[in-house]
C-alpha cells in the first residue's frame, strides 16, 4: 500500500510493510484475521521480533507513523529499531473480549521522532520486550519516507521477496 501525501516535509511516500507475507503458510504465527491486511496477522510473544529490509535512494527522513496490531489481554511493550539503533518504544492497551478482541485492530500512532538515514538499505526491527502469555498480533507497520521520487520498487530495494522479512526469537 503506497500513498503520497503533502506534509510539513513537503511530500513523502508512505509504505505499509505487511509482516505476514514473509511467513510460510505452515508458520503457526501467521493467524487468520478478517480485518487484517491480507487477512492474516503475525502473533508475537515476549522476546520475538519481526525484521524487514527497505531502501532509500538518498539521505532522507524516515518516520514510523503507525503500527497496527490487536490484543486480547493485558498490555504489551515493544521497541522499534532501525539499523540496530532504538527508534522508539510503545505500549499496547489492555483489551479483553474473550477472544473477540483479536480482530479489533488498534494503531500505535507515531513511534519515535523522524530519523535521518543515508542512501542504501536499512533494517527495521520490531521486538516484543514484554508480554503476557497471549502476546499480540501485528498486522502492519507504516514508514513515512521524505522522498517524492522514491517509488515502491525502490523502497523494496528493487525487489520484493518474502526472504526479506525475518521473524525470530531475541537472544538474551
Amino acid at each position: 500500500m503506497k500513498t503520497v501525501k503533502d506534509t510539513s516535509w513537503s511530500s513523502k511516500i508512505t509504505d505499509t510493510l505487511p509482516w505476514q507475507y514473509g511467513l510460510s503458510s505452515r508458520d503457526r504465527r501467521a493467524v487468520y484475521r478478517s480485518k487484517a491486511i491480507g487477512r492474516k496477522a503475525v502473533h508475537l510473544i515476549q522476546g520475538q521480533y519481526l525484521e524487514y529490509t527497505f531502501c532509500v535512494r538518498k539521505e532522507t527522513k524516515v518516520q514510523v507513523s503507525n503500527i497496527r496490531l490487536s490484543n486480547d489481554s493485558l498490555h504489551d511493550e515493544y521497541v522499534i529499531e532501525i539499523d540496530g539503533n532504538v527508534f522508539g518504544y510503545f505500549q499496547t492497551g489492555t483489551q479483553t473480549g474473550s477472544g473477540a478482541a483479536w480482530n479489533d485492530n488498534h494503531s500505535s500512532g507515531q513511534v519515535g521522532q523522524p530519523m535521518d538515514l543515508g542512501a542504501g538499505s536499512h533494517k527495521v526491527k520490531l521486538t516484543t520486550v514484554f508480554s503476557d502469555q497471549r502476546g499480540d498480533e501485528v498486522d502492519f507497520i507504516t514508514l513515512d519516507v521524505d522522498d517524492r521520487n522514491l517509488d515502491e520498487m525502490g523502497f523494496y530495494c528493487d525487489k520484493f521477496s518474502s526472504d526479506d522479512i525475518y521473524t525470530g526469537q531475541r537472544r538474551t
